[in-house]
């Protein structure tokens, strides 16, 4: 199953911040990232970019929630594969192959002899 970015936000990491009691209120989506980094003593301000979630938490009634943490939504190829399957190879030959199909025309034939035998 193929996820775009915004298939990725919608079906899975909401209903995950709401299955752990996130509410709206504490959740920012598609927020400017501006950060400033401290060069030789000096502040920096980084690229502009777009966070896709900024996560929140209030630490005093009275104060603007803090953000604790940011989520870069991305797009997912997601395929069950079981890593302990047992692959199956058929290495049996053409003439191997014809050989048992024509074995088991033979049990049809018998079979189908054994059921007109028994409308008889």
């Amino acid at each position: 199953m193929s996820l775009s970015e915004s298939d990725t936000r919608a079906k899975l990491i909401d209903p995950a911040l709401h299955a752990r009691q996130w509410t709206e209120d504490l959740i920012k989506r598609e927020e400017s990232a501006g950060s400033v980094q401290i060069v030789d003593g000096k502040p920096v301000k980084e690229k502009k970019g777009r966070i896709d979630y900024t996560l929140r938490v209030r630490v005093n009634p009275s104060t603007q929630p803090v953000a604790v943490a940011l989520i870069e939504a991305k797009g997912y190829d997601i395929k069950a594969v079981n890593p302990h399957a047992r692959v199956d190879v058929d290495t049996r030959t053409p003439a191997e192959l014809l050989d048992l199909i024509e074995q088991k025309g033979r049990e049809v034939d018998e079979a189908i002899k054994r059921l007109r035998e028994s409308l008889s």
